[in-house]
C-alpha cells in the first residue's frame, strides 16, 4: 500500500462521487456484483476500508468511462 493512500475514506464521500457521475447505486452494485444495500451500507458508513473503497472507485470509474 502506498503511504499516501489513506487507510479509510468516509462513506458519504463515496456517495458524493457516485452522484457526481450521475450513476445510480443499483447500476454500480450490478457492476460490482453486490447488492445495492451493501453499497448503501458502505456509503452511510463513517469509514470505508481501503480495499472496499478501491473496489467501489474502480467500478465507478469503469461505469463513468462507458
Amino acid at each position: 500500500m502506498d503511504i499516501s493512500t489513506p487507510p479509510t475514506i468516509p462513506g458519504p464521500r463515496l456517495a458524493e462521487l457516485r452522484r457526481g457521475y450521475g450513476i445510480t447505486r443499483r447500476a454500480l452494485a450490478e457492476r460490482l456484483g453486490l447488492h445495492r444495500n451493501t453499497l448503501r451500507a458502505w456509503e452511510t458508513s463513517h469509514e470505508v476500508d481501503v480495499l472496499r473503497s478501491r473496489r467501489y472507485l474502480a467500478g465507478l470509474h469503469e461505469l463513468a468511462d462507458t
